[in-house]
């Protein structure tokens, strides 16, 4: 059902919508201004820098953190960026695909990545204008700081307000899921065998 009253507070009082929340030691906040919305999530873990931005950046890893996606297919790579496409499917007829660079910062323990294409097949759906983000590590002495964060903005539509409420829901799913795969890959992985590695491998 779609909640139009969050619409109609948007356009009398012109004040962003925001989300806070945390469990299990995620912290995230969900910013919706009219057709457009932001999400940024962060948690702690005990893990090299190092394994967990090869762990986020390896194009292998990426369908197994992106587990909603139907396929994640490599279009082409270069030197520390790629492009790749993800085709979603919901209540078997609709289909989602968009295609990302992803590119990779080592020296700022940092991943960016932006939609360079997108599409589906139902022209009730808002469809995506822009959407870009980030993965970022930040260490101390004790633990890391994983940090993730993602803009978007939609045509306005009909099925607006639902679909971005869709997508938080979805965000904060994907964050609590990303934390889980990163626990069990990073914190018991021989570091010194994944530096050896290229993150092609």
């Amino acid at each position: 059902m779609i909640n139009y009253s969050k619409l109609i507070f948007i356009a009398v009082f012109g004040i962003p919508l925001l989300s806070y929340g945390g469990e299990d030691n995620i912290a995230y906040k969900f910013i919706r201004a009219d057709s457009s919305y932001e999400f940024f999530g962060s948690f702690y873990v005990k893990a090299e820098p190092d394994c967990l931005i090869n762990l986020i950046y390896n194009f292998d890893n990426i369908s197994d953190y992106s587990s909603r996606a139907e396929s994640v297919e490599l279009n082409r790579r270069g030197n520390d960026w790629y492009e790749i496409k993800f085709t979603y499917r919901k209540y078997i007829f609709f289909k989602h695909q968009s295609t990302w660079r992803r590119t990779l910062d080592r020296k700022r323990y940092k991943e960016d990545f932006i939609m360079i294409a997108n599409s589906n097949n139902m022209s009730m759906i808002p469809e995506m204008v822009s959407s870009s983000g980030y993965y970022q590590i930040k260490s101390n002495k004790e633990n890391c700081q994983v940090l993730y964060y993602q803009t978007c903005t939609l045509k306005p539509g009909f099925l607006l307000d639902a679909y971005i409420n869709a997508g938080e829901e979805e965000a904060i799913d994907f964050i609590q899921e990303f934390k889980e795969y990163i626990e069990k890959n990073c914190q018991y992985l021989d570091i010194n065998k994944m530096q050896k590695k290229t993150l092609y491998d």
